[in-house]
């Protein structure tokens, strides 16, 4: 206690910055207040390690060999593409049914990448060779041999997979078809739109805003100490810029502008329902704990009419619309295709197995 530290690299919100610490003070951790967090570490770690272990013995049995030349070949031709080729990601004269790698009992094409690519990433998204060789033995590859060992394992004839396969299958005929007999037909005029927003005008309404003061700490008991001291007459601000540790705000006294769209979700959450002069916590947050005083609460006004909620309108009549006539399609349906519900039966199997 007492002591500072070196200068010293520090992540925090996925980057890195150097920071020099000095200890206050200490407080013993319970276990159990860590031990969801710990966990989850810990398994992290043995399902990674695991990962990597299939992985590399899957390697070494299958031997998967690079067609280096294909590669570097298809990679310059993407660099001399005057624009993006085809939709499928492949350049143009560039066979599909190329083999990028072969292993033992198969090989992995081009084409396939569109099929089997687990980052959603095309061949023209890579220029250098180099990057597409490190992509495709990091992901693809490994993929790849994952799915050739479960196919050999017999999963792909499992009746649970191919019913969740089926289930896929059916709800994508059922989308496209959808939006090939339905949506096109659908259309929103401005006067329904307008209508829909004079009806409607809790579906308009502004986010709310706030203006707090918040203390941050890491300990539940500092947390709980601090608001004594402003319970007692401290002045929040002042305790902020001493103790928070909320990144940007100490140097303002732990003063800022709290809204929907910004990284403080959790905080915005646990402001709702509290009014102006407020004093609020501890409250558990995932950054720690924290104290906070509300300077201002914007509460919540309609919207005006300009063309951004002209849009959202237009979209809710539009999305209304749609529905209907989705139904009237499945009437349709009915009407071409009858269906004859045979009840008694239902109900004697019902009876049986009850």
């Amino acid at each position: 206690i007492g002591e500072l530290s070196e200068p010293m690299k520090f992540p925090y919100r996925g980057e890195w910055h150097w920071v020099v610490i000095k200890i206050l003070d200490e407080a013993p951790v319970p276990f159990w207040d860590v031990e969801q967090l710990v966990s989850g570490e810990v398994f992290e770690r043995k399902v990674a390690e695991r990962r990597k272990a299939l992985t590399d013995s899957l390697v070494m049995a299958y031997d998967p060999q690079l067609n280096l030349e294909f590669i570097g070949q298809m990679v310059r031709s993407i660099a001399q593409a005057l624009d993006d080729t085809i939709a499928s990601g492949i350049p143009v004269g560039i066979d599909p049914e190329a083999a990028i790698c072969t292993y033992h009992g198969g090989a992995m094409r081009l084409r396939d990448l569109q099929n089997l690519s687990t980052r959603g990433k095309r061949p023209t998204d890579f220029s250098d060779s180099s990057a597409f060789v490190d992509y495709l033995s990091d992901k693809e590859i490994p993929f790849r041999l994952i799915v050739e060992e479960a196919r050999k394992a017999g999963l792909y004839e499992r009746p649970d997979i191919l019913q969740v396969v089926d289930f896929e299958r059916q709800d994508q005929l059922i989308s496209n078809l959808k939006k090939r007999a339905v949506d096109p037909r659908v259309t929103v005029t401005d006067e329904e739109a307008r209508a829909f927003y004079d009806a409607n005008p809790k579906s308009f309404l502004t986010y709310y805003s706030y203006e707090v003061v918040e203390i941050l700490v890491a300990f539940e008991d500092l947390a709980k100490q601090i608001r004594e001291e402003i319970d007692n007459g401290a002045d929040p601000e002042e305790l902020a810029r001493v103790h928070t540790i909320r990144k940007g705000v100490g140097h303002h006294g732990g003063r800022f502008k709290v809204e929907i769209k910004t990284e403080f979700r959790d905080l915005y959450r646990a402001l709702e329902g509290h009014e102006e002069g407020a004093v609020v916590g501890p409250i558990r947050l995932p950054e720690g704990y924290s104290v906070f005083k509300m300077l201002y609460n914007s509460g919540r006004q309609v919207k005006p009419f300009d063309a951004s909620e002209q849009r959202r309108a237009r979209a809710f009549v539009k999305i209304e619309k749609m529905n209907r006539a989705y139904l009237d399609f499945i009437a349709t349906l009915r009407e071409r295709y009858p269906v004859e519900v045979y009840w008694q039966e239902l109900e004697t199997l019902r009876d049986e197995s009850g």
